[in-house]
């Protein structure tokens, strides 16, 4: 009896994360359709909060002069003091390596050398930033931003399969963000020139 519990257990629960996952991933290829950068980044947490059943999300975009990731969403009372430098280990490990981190695996690797170097840098900026999680948003191997990801309101681990969509709601993201901002441009450029 006991056995059979557990199996059924075990299939809900894989059930439900292949759920979540099929929601992820068909939420980021109808991120295009919206052509306004703040509604998509409003979106994107909105749906990642909802799905993933978060305590909190947050996405950093790349500024315009190239040097820094700032808090974009939710938007802050302070806006520079929640910015990244293009030079910090959290951001160049991206730059290296285009997959989420997970904190409690960035917490391990950095305790086994004994907290030395770029992942007890990286282990604190996730901990200053409460996140659990944090993806990153890129296009074309040029990172954009990312989106962090805190605790899970379940207190479920982040798997393998759950990384995978994440990493796609993130490439996905990318593409979106990109599209609005050609659009801007444009609308722009045409409002300039007076067609429009």
């Amino acid at each position: 009896l006991f056995l059979y519990i557990q199996s059924r257990a075990e299939k809900n629960l894989l059930q439900e994360e292949q759920r979540i996952q099929d929601l992820l991933v068909q939420a980021s290829y109808g991120m295009n359709i919206v052509h306004d950068l703040a509604r998509l980044l409003n979106l994107i947490i909105e749906v990642v909060v909802k799905t993933l059943r978060l305590s909190r999300a947050e996405i950093y975009l790349l500024n315009k002069d190239g040097s820094q990731y700032c808090l974009a969403v939710p938007e802050s009372k302070n806006p520079g003091m929640y910015c990244f430098d293009s030079n910090d280990s959290l951001i160049q490990t991206f730059k290296q390596k285009n997959f989420p981190l997970v904190y409690d695996e960035i917490k391990m690797l950095s305790d086994m050398e004994n907290n030395n170097g770029a992942l007890a840098e990286i282990q604190r900026q996730m901990k200053d930033l409460s996140a659990n999680v944090v993806v990153p948003i890129t296009v074309d191997n040029s990172l954009i931003g990312f989106l962090t990801l805190g605790e899970r309101n379940s207190k479920e681990m982040y798997s393998k399969g759950l990384l995978n969509a994440l990493s796609v709601l993130g490439n996905q993201a990318a593409l979106a963000i990109e599209n609005c901002n050609y659009i801007s441009s444009e609308t722009k450029r045409l409002e300039a020139e007076g067609l429009k």
